[in-house]
């Protein structure tokens, strides 16, 4: 495949090292960069990312279009390439883009998976919390929640419980790190932000470098490898659950391989308990929080967690951050579980931070008595 001019469509947090690595490349690179953040919306995600390569395509804007996205909460499933092919990279999200590699995200996961990043990019697009180094301690508080207006409103009692539950994200980490990519002269202010957060909090600071090497590949590869994917032109992405990544497939398979996974749970009559009456032996607990998903296999008669293992929550489908666990802990270990609990805070979160729909009439419907 002869490329003679590349055209990226990326998410913002990304604009400052893609420009800074085509430069250094010396390629003919042509940008369009969506709002840092969608991927919290994965369906908005698609339909802009979608509208934004088509635009691209009719336009003739470049021979290959380089997608600075990874699986994004599936917002990439689904993406399909009209007449120029797409280069996307094989990641999960963009913390592997700004390491470097696939490679260097999990093994950092693996060290310290509550860890809080930040790069130039994320603090440029927005996209850290509302939290700046130079305010003043007072005023340091992440739910912007008047304190006052809740104790007046709900009691003092009640108004604390809420200030420490939406504060609860700050609990799942216990690192912050800074990752320099080396694209800005202002790398110190990026780094005391990261520090100020991890001092805030009581979390360890550390900074970690970024070769930047993904993000090459993305702007160079020119075939599927296993760090970047290629779709041809008239194919789409679709979920990969073996590789848990993307995959090239033609666009009239793309419905059936991108359709929603059924996961079932079999017990073995052999060895699920004989009555309602006979207490279990092993147990798995799911936990899916807002940020972390964790996974226990406890042993009832000693009263001692047997294993336990910790995933990304994947709030567009809680089965593949529970999916990602269950990978962790011992096969053997899971086919003795004879009883499973899972349980999520995801609907109170909604609830209590205002993030699920507006309720359009709420009525109530007392028994009618005949007078």
């Amino acid at each position: 495949m002869v490329v003679k001019r590349v055209h990226v469509i990326a998410c913002g947090v990304l604009a400052m090292d893609l420009r800074a690595t085509a430069e250094r490349l010396g390629l003919d690179v042509s940008f369009t960069f969506l709002p840092g953040g969608l991927h919290n919306s994965p369906l908005d995600l698609r339909h802009r990312l979608q509208a934004a390569i088509d635009e691209a395509s009719a336009q003739q804007r470049g021979d290959l279009i380089a997608v600075g996205y990874g699986v994004c909460g599936l917002g990439t499933v689904g993406i399909c390439a009209r007449h120029i092919p797409l280069a996307i990279p094989r990641v999960n999200d963009c913390i592997a883009l700004f390491l470097g590699s696939d490679a260097a995200y999990k093994q950092q996961f693996a060290h310290y998976p509550g860890t809080y990043y930040v790069t130039a990019g994320w603090v440029e697009e927005k996209a850290q919390p509302d939290f700046m180094p130079d305010e003043k301690t007072a005023q340091r508080d992440t739910t912007r929640i008047d304190c006052d207006r809740l104790v007046e409103k709900l009691g003092r009692e009640n108004a604390e419980m809420i200030r420490w539950f939406l504060s609860s994200w700050q609990r799942n980490y216990q690192r912050a790190a800074f990752i320099d990519t080396g694209v800005s002269a202002k790398r110190h202010h990026y780094a005391h932000i990261a520090q100020e957060m991890a001092k805030e909090f009581g979390w360890k600071y550390e900074e970690l470098d970024s070769t930047g090497e993904i993000l090459a590949n993305l702007l160079k590869t020119r075939q599927t490898t296993d760090e970047i994917l290629i779709v041809p032109p008239h194919h789409a992405t679709a979920y990969d659950p073996v590789n848990k990544g993307l995959k090239a497939v033609p666009i009239w398979e793309s419905e059936s391989v991108s359709a929603e996974r059924h996961h079932t749970l079999v017990f073995d009559d052999a060895k699920a308990p004989a009555s309602v009456g006979q207490p279990a032996r092993l147990g798995l607990g799911i936990d899916a929080g807002g940020t972390y998903t964790d996974l226990v296999i406890y042993e009832f008669q000693a009263n001692r967690v047997v294993q336990k293992a910790k995933a990304l929550t994947t709030k567009w489908n809680l089965a593949i951050g529970i999916e990602d666990g269950l990978d962790q802990l011992d096969p053997e270990r899971l086919s003795e579980v004879d009883l499973v609990a899972i349980s999520t805070t995801l609907a109170t979160n909604s609830i209590v931070e205002g993030k699920g729909q507006k309720v359009g009439l709420l009525i109530r419907c007392d028994k009618w008595r005949a007078r």
